[in-house]
């Protein structure tokens, strides 16, 4: 049971990603159209408590199976689903994509492969001004609110992180044209002084014997 619990958790995996679009659009359906997906008279604090209990529940369960977590983990799980979505739509249309190697080296802007995280993050961010504007006028801040700006608060951090790597990529090329550019340097003068001459052997004197070697060759 187990194994077929894993090849289903495999073979379903990618429908996963569908799920972080809906809770994204959930808040803007309630704000725009006041669409509930359920009816519930909770709190802001109580659904706080029940939002952060669901991550503490997410964090505690990787701590125990991988014995380690990252923040990123919950930022990227929210802003992938456009990959997910365009491969579902792939399968849908029976269109056969080809594999390209994780991890690939590529001088582009990150910018270039986010737009629909961009665009998202605009829309979300012009709801949260108009539920925060409505709330204001209404006197009380509801949850479809606090939601959608926690939305946009991961959008934001994400897109944070895209610009920063887009920074790092542009270093390199401005440290190679910087170092193309010629540089116009003083004239620098070399002053080189002859090294001092050994001094010669003496010469024996006139009246010293010549010393003659072994076998009468001078």
């Amino acid at each position: 049971m187990d194994q077929r619990i894993q090849y289903l958790v495999t073979a379903t995996f990618y429908l996963t990603g569908i799920c972080p679009l809906l809770l994204l659009l959930v808040p803007p359906l309630e704000i725009y159209f006041d669409l509930r997906p359920m009816t519930l008279e909770t709190t802001v604090f109580t659904w706080a408590l029940y939002y952060g209990g669901f991550y503490a529940m997410q964090i505690l369960l990787a701590w125990f199976a991988v014995g380690s977590f990252r923040w990123e983990t919950l930022t990227l799980a929210t802003v992938s689903f456009p990959i997910y979505a365009k491969a579902l739509w792939n399968v849908l249309l029976g269109r056969d994509i080809g594999w390209h190697v994780t991890g690939s080296a590529s001088r582009r802007s990150p910018f270039n492969f986010v737009i629909p995280q961009t665009l998202f993050f605009v829309f979300l961010a012009l709801t949260t001004l108009v539920a925060g504007w409505r709330d204001v006028d209404n006197g009380a801040l509801t949850l479809a609110t606090a939601w959608n700006a926690t939305n946009t608060v991961i959008l934001g951090a994400f897109l944070v992180t895209a610009l920063r790597e887009a920074r790092t990529l542009a270093r390199p090329q401005e440290r190679t044209t910087r170092s193309a550019a010629p540089v116009a340097t003083a004239p620098l003068t070399v002053v080189a002084r002859p090294l001092p001459l050994a001094p010669r052997p003496a010469e024996p004197a006139a009246d010293e014997p010549a010393l003659v070697p072994a076998g009468g060759a001078r």
